[in-house]
């Protein structure tokens, strides 16, 4: 039995080796250069993901390293606040009354004394109004560099638009010790 009884013309031939090399072609693009492209530009989106993870993990170093760097100088600061021990209300008040001396009006409102184990916790709300903004940042300032462990919170001010004065309300926490402090009437229980 015989397929092919005949010999291709040159012109035959010549198409059989075109269409041949068109299906060498065809199969070289669809089953090796699309998926080396595709390879390639999958591994240039990883790169650039790369790349934009390595710049988030180098700002988060730095961001890092300044923390360290500010806890260091920190550590190496002397503090001339200190814990005081229950009972301190008087001096605390002392303290508040010398600085708000030089105030135009002032009021302060004493909350409930909270503890918390061995750690006391006096709430002050105080009231108060200056001649500027300055001599109010000065006071506050002067609160925080006090003798006695406080942290201002929930502070709001205005200012006139009259005179320029300043009115300013804030909460002062003043932190106390039961360390050698003498429980009274006022000490509640602990939580």
């Amino acid at each position: 039995m015989k397929i092919m009884s005949r010999e291709f013309t040159k012109k035959e031939k010549f198409m059989i080796v075109f269409l041949l090399l068109i299906l060498a072609g065809l199969s070289y693009y669809r089953f090796f250069f699309v998926p080396v492209r595709n390879r390639i530009a999958a591994a240039d989106t990883r790169r650039e993901a790369a790349r934009m993870e390595l710049s988030l993990v180098e700002a988060q170093i730095a961001r890092l390293q300044a923390m360290q760097d500010e806890l260091e100088g920190i550590e190496g600061a002397e503090y001339s606040t200190y814990l005081a021990s229950y009972n301190n209300s008087e001096a605390e008040i002392r303290l508040l009354n010398r600085l708000l001396a030089d105030t135009l009006q002032y009021s302060l409102s004493f909350s409930n004394v909270t503890r918390d184990g061995d750690l006391i916790r006096r709430n002050i709300t105080m009231q108060f109004k200056t001649t500027d903004y300055n001599a109010m940042r000065e006071l506050i300032e002067n609160l925080i560099d006090g003798e006695f462990r406080c942290l201002i919170g929930d502070m709001r001010c205005s200012t006139s638009s009259k005179d320029g004065s300043v009115t300013a309300t804030a909460t002062v926490i003043f932190y106390e010790t039961m360390v050698d402090g003498t429980p009274d009437d006022g000490l509640p229980e602990d939580k």
